[in-house]
């Protein structure tokens, strides 16, 4: 009907007339004939009428006097500000839509369409009454599928011109349907309405955080409420608003999407002009489109508004003719119907003789457009037009912009055929194939905000502690949200940022030398396995493997029991009040680890053990103000600073004290006479011990007495902090969700019983929540967070190729929090664990004892002790904490900084 009526009027001054059962209906075709009628006949088409039983007095179906009274109130809250507040949103979720069509990529054709209906339906209902998939996925499913039971059953009360009869249509099996789903509709928005006046009511505040300053249009709505009284703005008004925003944004803005994509797959040269664009104006780079992005995005903002001149989703806009109306060269007569054609309008002859042409490039000279204003009518016409256009432009531009840096799209228009259904909608030819594009060689990640000239970003790591972890944060973010790779600099020296797993895996494996920053480290550490450069560490790793064995490890069984109890009794002291038990695992766990690396007993060598913890965590310390202090990285300051003289200093007390120990247990292992064992069962040897027979197999030159020492010190330094803070902070989770720890009593109940006997091998296997509990702990809150390699060659990534001669950093918190976890990857969800299938397939998601090759040696021990340690903590007491007040702070490991006491009472 489109195509045959539009030449018509066309040809008669522009406007024509049909009967439709006797109904007179004017056409227009002229853009100032529209504009008069769109001005001058405020009311509504009777059609929309049968759209008011869902969307009553919203903007698109009111009566002329409502829609007067609350546009004029609306249209500043539709402000270019306010809108782009919501730039988080549509990024995120343009981020989720390119995810999803991953597995399409290379293989054939496929319905995009259908994929960002979806989208495109948890995008407007997030914008708009803030219900979000993460949280609301089965309101939002009820909703959606409400909401697109009815857009139906008006498609088929249109094509089925008996069912615009009353008498037909009351009787009508359609009208049952759309009446059920009207009110699952509004019963949904109701709910949400009461829950916000609650909200108002009570003061509280629900703004949320999606992108700093985010308020859904229902927010906005109560806020206008607020304003000018439950008169002028009730709950209904409210929900006729939010329902018609939903209902004018949702399939409008999915078929531009569905036919501007078919377009740029037809077009090659359009698509290349567009990438071009996009990486004039985004780099290599993935991040997010930011608001001075969307004025630099020229040629996509063209190719948008050609492809809606050409093929306009909302072809016929319907009036009432409510007076006579005099047009340039005809008078309309009251009392009749107008329909003003877009699509007409969009291909008049002032558009040239190419107007029939997908052009984008006249968008681009104002000389080649028509000079008529009202030209283009994609977005309606006079004062009644839509007031949802710079919405609808700032979401598609941002959904594109991401897609098609990811994708290039191939597509044949001319198999597009369309139907019209109130809408334009395509009906066939409109599938699609995609492939990744390949980034250009050599090509170096994106530069991470805030550098200056000469410093970089140096400036943004002078602070304490506690600001660099919020630091760290704000990169893993902002890397997360850009692709998974960065570039930031200190001081001229480049660094490259990692959170994708794939890529961090990929590092790991190519470059085993640890970066520069370790290197102060190799004053006290020398050659143990952390610290220890690529020759040294590959023999010595393949050396101590065997003696990390399963079997090894268990027979320090006896060690983590005897431990663990020597922890209750310091704990039995604080039941009832709050305190600091992370100091408390601290000096417990610095006299395990001690025990089962030197064999040093804190019931013989109470003063030794002492005297080695101190130094030890004044070195630690040293390490951590070294690392924050930028200045200490130029080597002139370094060498001359009192920070040094006391590293120095305590690393000459940490090596006196072990050799002493060495050389004594060297004379105690050669007279065979091994003691202080026999609480901790017949198999029990030190690690220093085991190295003493390494070397006796492979000699001196392999294992020197200044490689045991090195290697009983990094196992002291690498497994005393990590597992002390992983424990602290698991005891405060625990204690902080009273339902996990509910369920590791039963566990605990079920394994053990109400006996208190000791943690057995074959019990260990069977604290599958309780494993569940740490990894999930570990997970959010991992304790080496970040590592660093340094790049002796350069690595080819997925998308990027990395220089040599540089350094990388790998965040693996952020690793963790990869959108690969699933929506609830911020949350702590220990049941995760429990079933493969809410996991990452990716086998690199986790990486809390690190990746690759040069992984960490000791993860078994670690998840042995810890498991042990908090079965007996857990059989004696009932945690209380509050993980909400929990603050972390960086000093080379996480640690808790704040909030992180807690209360234990006796079952």
């Amino acid at each position: 009907m489109i195509e045959r009526e539009t030449p018509k009027a066309m040809s008669i001054a522009y406007s024509t007339t049909v009967f439709i059962f006797g109904i007179k209906n004017y056409i227009l075709a002229d853009p100032d004939d529209c504009l008069t009628v769109g001005n001058a006949c405020l009311e509504k088409h009777k059609f929309y009428s049968i759209a008011r039983s869902c969307f009553g007095d919203g903007l698109v179906t009111a009566s002329t006097e409502t829609w007067k009274e609350h546009r004029k109130l609306l249209n500043p809250k539709f402000s270019l500000n306010y809108l782009l507040s919501l730039l988080g949103v549509f990024n995120k979720q343009a981020r989720d839509f390119v995810k999803e069509f991953e597995t399409h990529i290379d293989n054939g054709e496929f319905d995009h369409g259908y994929f960002i209906r979806h989208n495109e339906m948890r995008t407007i209902c997030l914008t708009s009454i803030g219900l979000d998939l993460t949280n609301d996925k089965e309101t939002l499913n009820e909703y959606e599928n409400a909401f697109l039971t009815i857009l139906n059953s008006y498609i088929e009360q249109f094509v089925n011109l008996w069912l615009h009869f009353k008498f037909f249509w009351r009787r009508s099996r359609l009208r049952i349907i759309r009446n059920t789903n009207r009110d699952i509709m509004h019963r949904t928005i109701d709910k949400i309405v009461e829950r916000k006046n609650y909200v108002y009511d009570n003061e509280i505040n629900s703004n949320s955080d999606e992108a700093g300053h985010f308020k859904p249009f229902l927010d906005v709505l109560f806020d206008v409420k607020n304003t000018v009284g439950d008169e002028v703005m009730n709950d209904k008004f409210i929900r006729d608003h939010v329902n018609t925003l939903i209902f004018a944004g949702h399939d409008t803005i999915t078929l531009v999407m569905q036919v501007v994509m078919i377009v740029i797959g037809s077009y090659p040269a359009v698509q290349d002009k567009l990438y071009s664009e996009l990486q004039e104006v985004f780099g290599g780079s993935d991040r997010d489109v930011e608001k001075d992005d969307l004025t630099k995005l020229i040629y996509m903002d063209a190719v948008l508004k050609e492809t809606m001149r050409l093929y306009p989703i909302v072809p016929f806009l319907g009036r009432y003719v409510h007076r006579d109306i005099k047009l340039k060269n005809v008078t309309l007569k009251g009392g009749h119907s107008c329909f003003l054609s877009v699509y007409a309008v969009n291909r008049h002859p002032m558009w040239g003789r190419d107007a029939d042409h997908f052009r984008p490039e006249r968008w681009l000279d104002r000389s080649t457009l028509p000079s008529n204003p009202n030209a283009f009518m994609a977005f309606s016409i006079g004062k009644r037009n839509c007031i949802g256009r710079t919405y609808s432009m700032i979401s598609m531009k941002t959904t594109l912009a991401h897609i098609l840096r990811r994708y290039r799209i191939n597509a044949d228009l001319k198999k597009l055929e369309f139907k019209f259904e109130v809408l334009l909608t395509p009906a066939a030819g409109h599938y699609i194939s995609i492939a990744r594009r390949k980034p250009r060689p050599n090509q170096e990640p994106p530069v991470l905000k805030g550098a200056l000239p000469l410093v970089g970003h140096a400036h943004m790591l002078i602070g304490d502690s506690n600001y660099n972890w919020k630091m760290v944060m704000r990169w893993s973010k902002e890397c997360l949200s850009i692709g998974g790779s960065a570039i930031f600099y200190i001081c001229g020296r480049k660094y490259y940022v990692l959170t994708d797993p794939d890529d961090c895996l990929t590092v790991a494996n190519a470059c085993l030398n640890k970066d520069i920053v370790y290197k102060s480290a190799r004053s006290c550490f020398g050659d143990g396995l952390v610290t220890a450069p690529t020759n040294v560490w590959k023999g010595q790793r393949k050396l101590l493997n065997p003696t990390f064995c399963l079997t090894h490890l268990l027979s320090l069984l006896g060690v983590f029991n005897k431990q663990s109890r020597i922890l209750l009794e310091e704990f039995e002291s604080q039941i009832g009040k709050e305190f600091d038990h992370g100091s408390i695992i601290r000096h417990n766990e610095m006299k395990t680890i001690c025990f089962t690396s030197l064999g040093l007993d804190y019931s013989n060598d109470k003063d030794t053990l002492l005297e080695f913890a101190n130094a030890f965590d004044i070195v630690m310390n040293c390490f951590t103000e070294h690392l924050q202090k930028f200045w200490y990285q130029i080597r002139f300051i370094w060498r001359r600073s009192d920070l040094k003289r006391k590293r120095d200093t305590y690393c000459n007390i940490m090596s006196r004290i072990t050799d002493t120990i060495i050389k004594k247990r060297r004379a105690d292992h050669r007279n065979k006479i091994v003691s202080g064992n026999h609480d901790e069962g017949t198999n029990f040897k030190p690690f220093l011990d085991v190295l003493f027979e390494l070397k006796e197999t492979v000699g001196d030159e392999v294992m020197s007495d200044k490689l045991i020492r090195d290697h009983v010190n990094t196992l002291i330094m690498a497994g005393h902090d990590t597992v002390t803070n992983a424990l602290q902070i698991t005891l405060i989770l625990i204690g902080s969700y009273p339902k996990v720890q509910d369920k590791i009593y039963a566990e605990l109940q079920e394994v053990f019983g109400n006996s208190d006997r000791d943690v057995e091998k074959d019990d260990l296997r069977k604290l599958i929540y309780l494993e569940a509990v740490l990894k999930e702990a570990m997970r959010l809150y991992t304790i080496v967070p970040i590592t660093s390699r340094h790049l002796h060659q350069d690595v080819k990534l997925k998308n990027y190729t990395l220089q040599r001669g540089n350094s990388c950093i790998l965040f693996y918190m952020a690793v963790h929090r990869h959108s690969m976890w699933g929506p609830d990857a911020e949350h702590f969800k220990p049941e995760r664990w429990l079933d493969p299938n809410t996991l990452p397939s990716n086998p690199n998601a986790f990486i809390a004892f690190s990746l690759g090759k040069r992984n960490c040696i000791g993860r078994t021990y670690a998840m042995i002790s810890m498991k042990t340690t908090l079965a007996h903590i857990l059989r004696r007491y009932r945690i209380h904490a509050n993980d909400n007040e929990m603050r972390f702070k960086l000093e080379f490991l996480l640690k808790p900084s704040a909030g992180y006491l807690i209360k234990i009472e006796r079952r």
